[in-house]
């Protein structure tokens, strides 16, 4: 038998003194990023900040991706112009 298969009892002050430790933890990190678990509200307008940065994020990519493509496409645009006018002057 594997010593990963081997059922370990706990005793049950460990699990209560982890769980508050636990709860502890996660109450000290979210307060530092100014949300307050206990209130419903603060949780969810941190949810929608998350959200947004999301967003913001997503529509900063497209935007490269369109400055990109209008850069690459004027340049075509001038190397297109160019040839035509070196054609124009030849006849």
């Amino acid at each position: 038998m594997n010593d990963s298969n081997k059922k370990i009892d706990i005793p049950d002050h460990c699990i209560v003194a982890s769980d508050a430790a636990a709860n502890k933890a996660v109450k000290e990190v979210f307060a530092k990023l100014g949300v307050d678990v206990d209130k419903p509200d603060s949780v969810k307008e941190f949810v929608e900040d998350l959200r947004f940065g999301g967003r913001m994020r997503k529509y900063a990519d497209r935007g490269m991706t369109v400055v990109v493509t209008v850069i690459a496409g004027a340049l075509v645009l001038a190397v297109w112009e160019g040839i035509v006018m070196k054609i124009k002057q030849m006849m």
